[in-house]
């Protein structure tokens, strides 16, 4: 799977409760709004079967994400999370030396193999571009994250500082 495809799924791991939340608000608007929509009634239910099947894709989404990640080791495990997830509790990441290349190497490595577990169970990038890029929320992600790899890698001249407040939180 592409790399960028899985930084996605990473970064939204966290983000997924809060778009179902939006979609079921969505659902819920659709419903009460069927009392003065005039259409045929098998259309409104259609859409709300649409609507239905993008929740249960963002819910399908988490369980694979929390499936492949309980089978990372606990370090790397906290590696990701404090690079894609950010838990308040900075106990968590005493043990990680931030400032050795190392860290920005396993980084990499750990992305690259969160991208092949994915391929391994049948996760492709033709999987995620229709099930997942029809949202509005991973097109934005998507661009963000190839945005970040182009200025962080490419143009020495940005700080450390701007290549980091460009990463999507």
């Amino acid at each position: 799977m592409n790399k960028y495809y899985a930084q996605c799924i990473l970064y939204s791991y966290n983000s997924i409760d809060a778009i179902i939340k939006q979609v079921d608000k969505h659902i819920e608007e659709k419903a009460y709004s069927s009392i003065s929509n005039f259409s045929p009634a098998f259309e409104q239910c259609l859409g709300i079967v649409k609507l239905t099947e993008k929740k249960d894709s963002l819910l399908f989404l988490k369980d694979v994400t929390k499936k492949i990640l309980s089978e990372f080791s606990f370090s790397d495990y906290i590696h990701l999370e404090y690079k894609f997830f950010r838990k308040p509790d900075k106990l968590r990441y005493v043990t990680i030396d931030f400032r050795s290349r190392c860290y920005f190497r396993k980084q990499n490595k750990l992305i690259e193999l969160f991208s092949n577990k994915l391929k391994e169970n049948g996760y492709t990038d033709d999987w995620f571009t229709s099930n997942y890029l029809i949202f509005d929320f991973f097109k934005n992600l998507y661009r963000k994250v190839i945005e970040h790899e182009r200025t962080s890698f490419k143009n020495p001249k940005i700080s450390r500082k701007k290549r980091e407040a460009k990463i999507p939180a």
